[in-house]
């Protein structure tokens, strides 16, 4: 075997072990309906939302979503993110307010970025992060997604035509 040939091997492996793992999550179909995993983030969205905007003594939630093409092109999410707005306070505290309030509420802690509380439930990431430059000093990023799933039939139908519409309006 010729040197060049030794240093490919790994790196063909390596490649293929890196686009596998990037498409891993939709390479299988799902039992549960489009329409199912759609209502299941929406109702993760729709009960954590107001409960992180209570623990943090906010004024306004708002939040949409829509499907999605999975990282790496194979399968669909559900995903969407959205605003708080709430009075500056002691981030860490208010985060720490966050995560209490939605533990209550069957999320379980995901959290591993600091300035963030990042929970799951029934298979629905929630992300919520601290006020940044960006957005101001009052304004914490909110962004959630299902899982990665490919859809056939009726299910697939119903995904692509949910994707060309705009995006759903989760909160007023």
């Amino acid at each position: 075997m010729t040197r060049l040939a030794r240093m490919r091997t790994p790196l063909v492996a390596c490649t293929l072990a890196a686009l596998l793992g990037l498409s891993a999550c939709g390479l299988g179909s799902d039992s549960v309906s489009a329409a199912t995993r759609e209502q299941t983030a929406i109702d993760a969205v729709t009960e954590g939302l107001p409960l992180a905007l209570t623990a943090l003594e906010g004024t306004e939630a708002l939040a949409d979503g829509q499907w999605t093409s999975c990282p790496g092109g194979i399968g669909h999410q559900f995903r969407g993110g959205g605003i708080l707005t709430a009075p500056k306070g002691e981030v860490g505290a208010q985060l720490e307010a966050v995560r209490t309030a939605l533990i209550g509420a069957d999320f379980q802690d995901d959290t591993t970025v600091d300035g963030h509380v990042s929970l799951t439930r029934e298979e629905v990431s929630l992300d919520i992060q601290q006020p940044s430059s960006l957005l101001g000093p009052k304004k914490w990023r909110v962004s959630y997604h299902g899982p990665c799933r490919t859809y056939s039939g009726e299910d697939e139908t119903y995904v692509e035509q949910q994707s060309l519409a705009p995006a759903e309006t989760l909160l007023p």
